[in-house]
C-alpha cells in the first residue's frame, strides 16, 4: 500500500490532477499550434528525447486504442511514410498486455496511469525479489523505493516503451529464484511469462539488457547450487532456463518475428567495422559525467530550462542517480554482505552495467559477438543494471545495517556500525572527489570555467552536503544507540523517498488535454478538404538543440487521421527512403534524427498519388501551385497534376513503360480500414495495372471481384495488380505471414502457461 501511494504521489498531477503527461507546450512552438498559442505561453527547454512521448508513442497509442475499437489489431498504419507497418514495430506495444489500459481510457489520460501503475509495479516486484533473498520489510523497502525512483526509471518515464520493459526485470529474477530453489518447472515457466511480456514491452534494447541479466542469473543460481549439492544438479537447472527462455519466445512471438522483418528491412540496418564500433562507444556516458552519481543538476536540468551540457536529451540518456541514502548502504552492502548468496552477483551486475555505459573495452565483447548490438545506438543505457544492482544492494545494506549495527549486538554491533560508516564514508568520498576532479578537468572543453560551473551548483552542493550529513547522522545514531530501530528506519526510508522525490518530481513536463494536438485553423481546413488525400508538408531542417521550425512534424497526421508521406519511426522502410532521397537529391532524414523522414523541398513530378496537398511555411513560386489556404505563416497548395490527389490510378498496360501516359480518372478509394484498401475501377479503358498510391511490404495480399490476384512493385514502392477492361472491386489486404505465425507460437506459449498454472494449483492443493 505504502509503494502504491508514492506512485500516486509522484505523479499525482495525471493521476489526481487530470495533467497529461505529455509536453504537450512543445507544439505550441510549431506550426499550426503555434498560430492559435498565446505569445507568452511558457514552453519549457527542448528536449528531443521527451519530444518523442508526443511525436511518437501518443500518435501510436491513439492508432492502437482507435484500430482496436473498429474490431481491428493494427497490424499497418496507414497514415505515415505512405503507409508503414505498425504492429511489427516493437513500440507501438500492440500484444503488450497493461496497453489494454488504452482501450478502457483515452489516451491521453492512460499515459499518465500507465506509468504510475508501472511505477508501483517495478516497486513491487524488487520488493518481492528481496524477501525471497531473505531481506526484512526494511531493507526490501529500500530496495524497492530506490529502483522504482532512480534517475533512470524517472528520467524515461514519459518514453513508456523503456520503462514498461524495465519494469519486469526484478520479478524475472523472483520467478527464476524461485524455480531455481525449488528445482520447479512451473515458476521456470511463469519466469519465461514475464520475460515475454517485458519483450512485448516495446523495446528491444532494453529488452536485450534484460535477457542477458536474466541468463547471468540463472547462470550464477545453477552454479551456486552445484555447489552445494553437486555438479549432478547442472542437468537439471539448465533444462529450467532453457524451458524458461522458450516459453518466453513462444509468448514474445507475435512481436519477435515480425519486428525482426521489419529490422531486416529498415533503413537502420548496420555492418560490424572497427569504425562501427568507433561510432557505437561515442555515444557511451562520457567520464565527466560521473559526478551526477552524486550531484544529478551539475550540469543544469532540462525541467529548469538550465541544462547546458549538450542536447538536454543527455540528461536522459545519463541518468544514473539513485539518491545518496540508497549510494551509502550500497556501499555498505557491497562491502559488508559480500558473503551472502546473491551480494556477488549483484555487485558485478552493478559493475558490469556501470563499464558498458562508460564505454569500456568491455563493450568489445557485446559489439562484435552480440547480434543487433551495432544497431542499438551506444552503450549508454546498460546503466538500467547498474540502477538496479544498486538499489539491490542498497537493500542489502540496509538490512544489514538494521540488523548488525543495533544495540541488541552490543559492543559488536556497534563496532561493526562504525567499521561499516568508516568504509562507507571513505569509499563515498573517494569516489566522489574522483567524479569532481574528471568533471573540473573535462568542463574546460566547453570553454566555460570550472569556478563558474561549481558556483552555478552551489545551491545543488548545498542540498547534497544536508542530505548527506543527514544520512550518515542518522547511521551515527542508531549505531551508537540513541535511536531505538523503529526510527532509525523510518528517517533512513524518508530520507531516500525525499530525496529521490526532490530529484525527480518536477522532471517530466505535463500538460493539459487541450494542450495535446489540439484543433487549429489548418486541422479543421484539412478535415473538410483533404482527409483522403497524402499531404506533403516541406520541412528543410531539425534540431537537437532549440524548438524546431517545423509545420505538421512526423506523425501528427496518425492523430487527426490524415495520410502524410514523412514520419518517424527507428525502424522505417530502407526502400521508402531510398525512393525518398532519389527524387529529393538528397538525404530525406535530417543529420540530427536518422529515425525520421521529411520532405525537405517541393520536387516537380512527384509520383502520382502521393501528395494531394503540400504545405509551406515559404511561398514556393511554382508554376500551377496557387495557395488554397494561407495565414501568415502557412500556405497550403494543391498539388498541380491530375489526378494528383488520387489513392489509387490506372496505368494502361500499353503505356506503363518510363515515361508513358497514365490516367487517373476511372478509380477512387470506397473505404480505407487499418489493415484493408478497397478502390472501385468503373471503367478501365483496356488492360491495365491499378496502382495504390501506399506502399508496397511482404504480407500484402489484393482480390480482384474476390479473386487473389499477385501484387506487383510499381515505381520501386507502391502496390499494383493488373485488372481486365470494364469495372472492377478491388481489396487490399495486409495480412503478414509473421504475424499469423507469431499469434500460433504465442497460443501455444498461453497453452504452457495454462497448464504450468494448473499443475502449481493441484499441487497446492494436494
Amino acid at each position: 500500500m505504502l509503494l502504491l501511494v508514492l506512485a500516486v504521489v509522484f505523479l499525482r498531477p495525471v493521476v489526481l490532477g487530470g495533467r497529461a503527461l505529455l509536453p504537450g507546450q512543445y507544439l505550441a512552438a510549431m506550426h499550426p499550434w503555434a498560430e492559435d498559442s498565446s505569445p507568452e505561453q511558457d514552453i519549457p527547454q527542448w528536449n528531443a528525447l521527451q519530444w518523442d512521448s508526443i511525436a511518437q508513442f501518443y500518435p501510436w497509442r491513439v492508432h492502437y486504442a482507435r484500430a482496436m475499437h473498429e474490431g481491428s489489431v493494427p497490424l499497418w498504419n496507414p497514415h505515415q511514410f505512405c503507409g508503414a507497418p505498425f504492429a511489427a514495430n516493437a513500440q507501438s506495444a500492440v500484444f503488450y498486455p497493461p496497453n489494454m489500459l488504452f482501450l478502457l481510457i483515452a489516451p491521453v489520460r492512460a499515459l499518465g496511469l500507465s506509468a504510475a501503475l508501472h511505477l508501483f509495479l517495478v516497486a513491487a516486484f524488487t520488493y518481492l525479489l528481496a524477501r525471497a533473498l531473505g531481506l526484512g520489510w526494511f531493507g526490501s523497502m529500500v530496495a524497492g523505493t530506490t529502483f522504482a525512483f532512480s534517475g533512470f526509471m524517472v528520467a524515461w518515464l514519459e518514453l513508456p516503451s523503456i520503462v514498461n520493459v524495465a519494469t519486469w526485470l526484478p520479478l524475472i529474477f523472483y520467478l527464476i529464484l524461485r524455480s531455481s530453489d525449488l528445482g520447479n518447472s512451473a515458476y521456470a515457466v511463469f519466469a519465461g511469462l514475464a520475460i515475454g511480456v517485458s519483450i512485448l514491452g516495446g523495446h528491444f534494447q532494453i529488452a536485450s539488457y534484460v535477457v542477458g541479466a536474466a541468463l547471468l542469473w540463472w547462470i550464477w543460481l545453477i552454479a551456486a547450487r552445484a555447489r552445494a549439492y553437486g555438479r549432478e544438479t547442472i542437468p537439471h537447472g539448465l533444462l529450467l532456463a532453457g524451458l524458461s527462455l522458450a516459453v518466453a519466445f513462444l509468448i514474445a512471438a507475435p512481436q519477435v518475428l515480425p519486428t525482426l522483418e521489419l529490422a531486416g528491412l529498415s533503413h537502420r540496418v548496420r555492418t560490424i567495422s572497427a569504425e562501427g564500433y568507433e561510432r557505437y562507444v561515442s555515444n557511451a556516458i562520457p567520464a565527466r559525467n560521473f559526478i551526477t552519481l552524486f550531484v544529478p543538476n551539475f550540469y543544469g536540468n532540462p525541467s529548469t530550462n538550465s541544462y547546458w551540457a549538450g542536447s538536454a536529451a543527455n540528461y536522459m540518456e545519463y541518468a544514473m542517480y539513485i539518491g545518496l541514502p540508497p549510494l551509502i548502504l550500497a556501499i555498505v552492502g557491497a562491502v559488508f554482505t559480500i558473503r551472502w548468496r546473491s551480494t556477488g552477483f549483484f555487485l558485478a551486475l552493478a559493475l558490469l552495467g556501470f563499464l558498458l555505459a562508460f564505454g569500456a573495452p568491455v563493450n568489445l565483447i557485446s559489439y562484435y559477438l552480440l547480434p543487433g548490438t551495432g544497431s542499438l545506438g551506444g552503450p549508454n543505457r546498460t546503466i538500467i543494471l547498474f540502477c538496479f544492482a544498486a538499489a539491490m544492494l542498497a537493500g542489502f545494506g540496509a538490512h544489514w545495517f538494521a540488523d548488525h549495527a543495533r544495540e541488541d549486538y552490543a559492543p559488536t554491533g556497534r563496532k561493526l556500525g562504525w567499521r561499516a560508516l568508516t568504509v562507507a564514508a571513505a569509499i563515498f568520498a573517494t569516489l566522489f572527489l574522483a567524479g569532481q576532479f574528471i568533471a573540473t578537468a573535462a568542463i574546460t572543453e566547453f570553454g566555460i570555467d570550472a569556478g563558474e560551473v561549481i558556483g552555478a551548483a552551489f545551491g545543488q552542493y548545498i542540498s547534497f552536503v544536508v542530505i548527506l550529513l543527514a544520512a550518515f547522522g542518522v547511521l551515527g545514531l542508531y549505531t551508537g544507540g540513541f535511536i531505538p530501530r523503529p526510527l532509525f528506519t523510518g528517517l533512513i526510508l524518508a530520507a531516500t523517498i525525499g530525496d529521490l522525490f526532490s530529484f525527480g518530481m518536477g522532471f517530466n513536463p505535463t500538460s493539459s488535454p487541450e494542450q495535446v494536438y489540439g484543433k487549429t485553423r489548418l486541422t479543421d481546413w484539412l478535415q473538410r478538404n483533404a482527409r483522403e488525400t497524402r499531404l506533403m508538408p516541406i520541412n528543410n531542417s531539425w534540431s537537437l538543440f532549440q524548438h524546431p521550425d517545423a509545420v505538421l512534424p512526423p506523425n501528427s497526421a496518425t492523430v487527426y487521421g490524415f495520410y502524410d508521406m514523412q514520419g518517424y519511426d527507428s525502424l522505417f522502410s530502407r526502400r521508402y527512403k531510398e525512393f525518398v532521397d532519389e527524387r529529393l537529391q538528397m538525404d530525406s532524414s535530417p543529420r540530427e534524427n536518422g529515425n525520421m523522414l521529411f520532405i525537405r523541398k517541393y520536387v516537380e513530378g512527384w509520383p502520382k498519388g502521393t501528395a494531394g496537398f503540400v504545405i509551406s511555411q515559404e511561398e514556393l513560386n511554382r508554376p500551377g501551385l496557387a495557395p488554397v489556404f494561407d495565414t501568415d505563416s502557412l500556405r497550403v497548395y494543391r498539388k498541380a497534376s491530375p489526378g494528383g490527389d488520387e489513392a489509387a490510378y490506372l496505368v494502361p498496360l500499353a503505356e506503363a513503360k518510363p515515361g508513358g501516359a497514365e490516367t487517373a480518372d476511372r478509380t477512387w478509394v470506397t473505404g480505407r480500414s487499418t489493415n484493408e484498401v478497397s478502390v472501385l475501377v468503373t471503367d478501365a479503358a483496356g488492360p491495365s495495372r491499378l496502382v495504390l498510391a501506399e506502399t508496397h511490404y511482404p504480407g500484402w495480399r489484393a482480390d480482384v471481384d474476390g479473386v487473389s490476384q499477385r501484387i506487383t512493385v510499381e515505381k520501386g514502392i507502391f502496390r499494383a495488380v493488373t485488372v481486365e477492361p470494364g469495372g472492377h472491386s478491388v481489396t487490399f489486404r495486409f495480412e503478414p505471414g509473421t504475424f499469423v505465425v507469431g499469434m500460433f507460437l504465442g497460443l501455444l506459449g498461453a497453452t504452457a502457461v495454462g497448464v504450468a498454472a494448473g499443475s502449481l494449483a493441484v499441487r497446492r492443493r494436494k
